[in-house]
């Protein structure tokens, strides 16, 4: 329609419409795209404020992990004797609690892992796979996935779990 408009004034000669109805295009493309942007501003805006809240949840829980293996870490305590000057180290032995999440890594089940239902996590922005086999090679593969979000999968004794890009918790 505007090509036909800018034909019939070419054909005219006619200078004043022609520069009027350019303008006219140009002003109306410059509209659009001002609309157009604003658009996805809004729809960024909107998909931000939306997994703002998820963001936060798993930062929060990545924290909470890192203070549960500092808390049940061995510590290294020093002695001083003063009449000798000797300096004593020794590690004390505390007893830990088996933990209730367990991250990247491969775990025979029995042994570094119990038995039972787990719920995996992946780690935040990132695809995930777990692995359940009979034997550490996998060779004989009972159970596996990739996934960007919580799985729900059981071990038994003897098996071996193996976990990429994600945290796996004991659902109790």
């Amino acid at each position: 329609m505007l090509l036909d408009l800018f034909e019939k004034l070419i054909k005219r000669k006619n200078i004043k419409y022609i520069m009027t109805a350019l303008i006219t295009a140009i002003i109306t493309s410059i509209i659009v795209y001002a609309v157009t942007s604003q658009h996805f501003n809004n729809k960024y805006d909107d998909l931000k404020k939306k997994y703002a809240a998820s963001v936060d949840l798993v930062n929060e829980a990545n924290r909470e992990i890192s203070q549960l293996k500092q808390k049940y870490e061995p510590t290294t305590m020093e002695t001083v004797t003063e009449s000798t000057s000797i300096v004593e180290t020794t590690t004390e032995a505390t007893t830990k609690p088996a933990p209730t999440s367990y991250d990247e890594g491969m775990y025979k089940v029995g042994t570094d892992i119990p038995a039972g239902e787990y719920i995996a996590y992946p780690h935040y922005g990132e695809h995930a796979y777990f692995c359940i086999s009979t034997d550490a090679n996998q060779d004989d593969i009972v159970a596996n996935d990739n996934f960007i979000s919580q799985r729900y999968f059981t071990v038994s004794n003897g098996q071996y779990l193996e976990l990429e890009s994600c945290s796996a918790y004991l659902n109790k």
